[in-house]
């Protein structure tokens, strides 16, 4: 994406940033805010100034107020005055944007640390903004043969991962970027093409000059724009003739970034202002999304060619549509082998949906194709069909029946049904925070939908209220997974598990500190670990190493403790949880309810289903881990070990990411940096663990397996350092 782009959709990222946090009405006297009549009935007003720290007017600034009821904008007048009308009643925060630096009221660089202000019915809410402390950035932008360049600059942070300042040249190649916060940055200039350099002199954003911005001063930052070429062609159908209207993109080696163009009525085009280089890639798109493909014929851009752009001259890169035919698709249940009437499907690109029992996808490249279907009651399944040039071919697929888990959530002591409480079907193994939990209604009750399978349940009520969390056990709530209920539910069954009952809650507080005396850098707390690149987020670490995990049920937990600069671990000091590792204990049956004839959406017939606590710890077992107790506070401090530095490498293909996990438990254990220079990645792993490798490439994939069960096992040894080479299978 160009940053152009993101730019266009900066604001409205902000605005849905807001629901990362709680909205509560702040104290107007924590800022300059006071209230007038209105005598609009319905919504209110947020005005005032923006001056700069010497108390001067700043004009043409753009100002957002943004909340959960809405949003509006206004640009301030010369003198400053802005007002915003028409909002409706409720919290909002206040941006501030001078030549695209923005600011937050009061005085703040970062939307999280915002305040909050209300804005009420039929009343003008004042809140005045001074302008941080700043610098100003200029220059002059000239190209390859010196002439002045209309070119847009980013102010960019050292890393790239945002934007802090955006302007353009003048026609005179010149600019200035005035109110920029004081700091350490790197300059990019971007085409009206799309072609995108670094000051200075370099496509590499790695290779790109950092600049300081000091309080007061002016810093000059002028370059050169590199030589430029072009990619024209001719895109043809199998019958040579030429196809008009075409997105074409060229994109440039790492995504560095992107320009294109379309095709004119005979198929031609032509894209100017390239720079030169290597590693370019050409992409054919129809804007509807009816089919994409990279030259030369190629549905993947890992698969596509690269082409050189020579400066001064023109490459060419002609294009001819890959052959294409047609899929008839079919579904039955696969339980009873019923028909199925109504279901969705996709393959490749071309998908739609059908109440006839059978769906006709045209358009379709040939190859082997995946085929996505998915119905309302059945579990979604992918598989594969051969397409060929100007044929129909078949394919039927068969559905599971979607299987369910009721659950009814109520308090331990009143017996009161209690709402929005996030409750996860977790399978023994791999049993990471989701990131998103369904929950329940106002009377505490939910259906889960899972494939068939066996299941434990997490339950997470909201942070805000009087319970704890806890693992659905044989004898009420648990911390440990090891001690939970298993269910085993079949397709197209419904089981209705036992009553969920909520314990008020506890909470554990300590410290952290490395081993190695090294700050915990990106330090948090979990109960469970994130799901990779995302999930439930867990209890940040403060820069002295304290933290607290408050929304634990009065029962004895195991945390995960991890750090940028550190490996994962638990609270029992290894990369496992206690418990889990070789567990052959006496069941314990409960019986539970359930439903069946899903396959014919009447689920009438109604059955009896075992639950059993499977590999469950025998109750008077003591459970290891940090005992919790309701309305109080368990202290425990941890000191983590750094780990071991594992090099992972993959024969002739650099990698992007790795994920390592527990090969006991599937509990994702660390992360690693982005790739070396040499293409491969390090990660630290406790010495001793036991591990399986995920590769996030595209596609990802296991090391030396096809999936998790399969995938290789490799154990950390105690050398400061070890290198593994993975293999794809």
């Amino acid at each position: 994406m160009s940053r152009s782009l993101l730019r266009r959709i900066g604001t409205l990222t902000t605005i849905v940033a807001l629901g990362a946090f709680g909205l509560t009405p702040a104290d107007p006297a924590a800022a300059d805010a006071t209230t007038t009549a209105l005598t609009l009935a319905d919504t209110g007003a947020v005005s005032g100034v923006l001056t700069d720290r010497r108390g001067e007017p700043v004009g043409a600034a753009d100002v957002w107020a943004s909340g959960p009821a809405g949003y509006g904008n206004a640009t301030t007048e010369p003198d400053g005055s802005y007002t915003i009308d028409a909002l409706t009643p409720g919290a909002y925060t206040l941006a501030f944007s001078v030549n695209n630096i923005e600011q937050f009221a009061p005085g703040k660089t970062e939307l999280a640390d915002a305040q909050i202000f209300t804005v009420t019915a039929g009343a003008t809410l004042t809140v005045n903004e001074v302008l941080l402390p700043s610098g100003v950035m200029t220059g002059h932008v000239t190209d390859a043969a010196g002439n002045p360049a209309q070119v847009s600059v980013d102010l960019l942070q050292p890393d790239g991962s945002s934007v802090r300042g955006h302007g353009w040249t003048d026609w005179e190649g010149n600019y200035r970027l005035s109110h920029v916060a004081p700091g350490s940055y790197k300059v990019s200039f971007q085409t009206t093409s799309g072609a995108q350099q670094y000051a200075h002199h370099t496509r590499s954003l790695a290779a790109a000059q950092t600049f300081t911005v000091v309080d007061g001063e002016t810093t000059t930052v002028d370059d050169n724009l590199l030589p430029t070429g072009s990619i024209t062609g001719r895109l043809t159908n199998p019958a040579g003739s030429g196809v008009a209207d075409v997105a074409v993109a060229v994109h440039g080696a790492g995504g560095v970034d992107t320009t294109g163009t379309v095709t004119g009525a005979d198929g031609t085009y032509t894209v100017d202002g390239i720079f030169a280089d290597s590693g370019y890639k050409v992409q054919f798109f129809e804007q509807t999304g009816k089919f994409a493909q990279w030259a030369h014929g190629k549905l993947d851009e890992a698969d596509a060619d690269t082409f050189t752009v020579t400066a001064g001259d023109s490459t060419v890169v002609d294009e001819t549509l890959i052959a294409t035919g047609s899929v008839k698709v079919t579904a039955k249940n696969a339980v009873t082998g019923a028909a199925i009437g109504s279901f969705w499907a996709r393959v490749h690109t071309s998908a739609g949906d059908t109440i006839t029992g059978s769906l006709v996808l045209t358009d379709v490249p040939i190859g082997t194709r995946q085929v996505a279907v998915d119905a309302d009651g059945y579990a979604a399944k992918e598989t594969t069909v051969t397409v060929t040039a100007g044929a129909q071919a078949a394919v039927t697929v068969s559905l599971t029946p979607v299987a369910a888990l009721k659950v009814k959530v109520v308090d331990r002591v009143t017996g009161a049904p209690v709402d929005d409480v996030g409750v996860a079907p977790m399978r023994k193994l791999r049993a990471n925070m989701p990131g998103g939990l369904q929950k329940t209604q106002s009377d505490g009750v939910m259906t889960i939908e899972v494939t068939p399978g066996t299941y434990q349940l997490f339950v997470w009520p909201r942070t805000d209220g009087p319970h704890g969390a806890q693992w659905l056990g044989a004898f009420g709530g648990t911390g440990s997974q090891a001690r939970a209920q298993s269910f085993t539910v079949a397709a197209g069954q419904h089981v209705t598990v036992p009553t969920i009952r909520l314990d008020k809650k506890g909470a554990v507080s300590g410290k952290v500190v490395s081993e190695a005396a090294l700050p915990i850098l990106g330090g948090k707390v979990h109960v469970l670990p994130d799901s990779p690149h995302g999930g439930g987020g867990g209890e940040e670490v403060a820069a002295d190493g304290a933290y607290t995990v408050d929304n634990l049920g009065p029962y004895t937990w195991e945390l995960f403790f991890r750090a940028d600069n550190h490996a994962g671990q638990w609270s029992n000091g290894t990369a496992d949880r206690s418990g889990f590792s070789s567990i052959t204990l006496p069941r314990r049956t409960t019986t539970g309810t359930t439903s069946g004839g899903i396959g014919t959406i009447t689920r009438t017939a109604v059955t009896t289903a075992t639950v059993t606590t499977a590999d469950a710890l025998p109750r008077r077992t003591p459970t290891p881990g940090i005992k919790v107790t309701s309305g109080a506070t368990a202290v425990f401090n941890y000191t983590m070990k750094v780990g071991r530095k594992v090099t992972v490498s993959l024969a002739g293909t650099p990698i992007e990411f790795v994920d390592a996990y527990s090969a006991k438990t599937g509990d994702v254990l660390n992360s690693s940096d982005p790739t070396n220079p040499d293409g491969t990645v390090t990660i630290l792993v406790l010495a001793g663990a036991q591990v399986k490798f995920r590769v996030l490439n595209s596609p990802s994939f296991w090391c030396g397996g096809a999936d998790f069960a399969s995938a290789a096992v490799y154990t950390v040894s105690t050398a400061p350092t070890e290198t593994v080479t993975c293999v794809k299978s």
